[in-house]
């Protein structure tokens, strides 16, 4: 049955061999124990344009020496491509069609000997640059990972333990970006341009403030 719901399909010819690859950084990054993972976007693999994306992990002690803004950075090196498999468990999680609909076909971890290039001046990506640049200012605050998934919808620097809380008592619909917090997230944007508006009695008396304001906030909630 899944193979006639799901197939997925693989360029041909990458795997298991070493290879010249360059990407592209797009976000979100997510720093681990052991190291950084990327997601590498506009993919050239041995001088030819490949579709879909690539998982690059640089291991720990490697990836301090680099910067921290990722995002729009071009990276060259050579490595392996691993492909992404299920391990055949009855019940098992689909790693393998999570990742394909996220574009991503195959995994890289790079070596620590192994040279890499880097161009940050290759693309740029202004709206995910700033959601880079937002989630490492929310990394200065001790809540900084609860912030990170409710504003971001990023949930992997939240320790496990505090995740198994979330579960365990029902509450962790509030770390995702749900029509819960969008709800929200237009209140508070109505409040706030309410809240300015009324200092104007001119804006009050000749104009149709609460639809303009409506607008607004809607207008604000699709940029988020």
């Amino acid at each position: 049955l899944r193979g006639i719901i799901f197939t997925p399909v693989y360029p041909a010819g990458y795997f298991d061999r070493e290879l010249p690859i360059c990407g592209t950084v797009g976000f979100p990054s997510e720093r681990k124990s052991f190291g950084i993972h990327l997601v590498l976007t506009d993919l050239t693999i041995d001088q030819k344009s490949v579709w879909g994306r690539l998982k690059l992990t640089l291991k720990k002690g490697r990836s301090e020496r680099y910067p921290v803004q990722w995002v729009g950075t071009r990276l060259c090196f050579s490595g392996c491509i691993q492909s992404i498999r299920n391990f055949g468990v009855p019940g098992e999680f689909d790693v393998e069609r999570y990742f394909y609909l996220k574009k991503i076909w195959g995994r890289i971890t790079l070596k620590k000997d192994s040279p890499l290039d880097i161009d940050p001046r290759y693309a740029r990506y202004p709206i995910q640059q700033a959601r880079e640049r937002f989630s490492n200012f929310l990394d200065r605050f001790p809540q900084g990972p609860i912030l990170k998934a409710l504003v971001l919808g990023i949930q992997s620097d939240i320790p496990k333990a505090l995740k198994d809380n979330f579960i365990k008592s029902g509450l962790i619909h509030l770390l995702v970006i749900s029509g819960q917090n969008i709800a929200l997230l237009l209140i508070f944007f109505f409040s706030l341009f309410y809240g300015l508006s009324s200092r104007s009695a001119t804006l009050l008396l000749y104009m149709p403030m609460q639809k303009i304001l409506i607008v607004f906030s809607v207008l604000m909630v699709i940029l988020f």
